[in-house]
């Protein structure tokens, strides 16, 4: 998966700690901040619009009551700019009751797919 297949969910994992976990596998380094950021924008919005809209309940019914995560797993330490964008990802997301982070987990292609290194 890729932030560039805005309308797929990347992963989906299911904490043991009553939360589940919404993935963005992000590949990209940050030379084109701009390109970056739109991609993660759509990426980010459609997973909170799946989350919002009751789509997540309504697929995986586990789900209810839990903590939800947007985790974003990145190749690439961000740019200024990519920080900032994270900082304001975080806060759109706790304003609708959805936790957010940015970790930097370097990845790599292993059958053609990219996988944590």
């Amino acid at each position: 998966m890729s932030i560039r297949q805005a309308d797929e969910i990347d992963y989906i994992a299911w904490d043991d700690d009553a939360t589940v976990s919404l993935m963005v596998s992000d590949h990209m380094d940050w030379e084109d901040s701009d390109e970056h950021i739109r991609l993660l924008e759509a990426k980010v919005g459609g997973y909170l619009a799946y989350i919002t809209t009751g789509r997540l309940a309504e697929e995986h019914p586990d789900a209810r009551g839990r903590a939800v995560w947007i985790r974003v797993w990145g190749n690439s330490l961000p740019s200024y700019a990519g920080e900032l964008w994270h900082k304001k990802a975080g806060r759109r997301c706790r304003k609708n009751g959805v936790q957010y982070e940015f970790r930097h987990r370097p990845l790599k292609v292993v059958d053609g797919q990219w996988r944590l290194g």
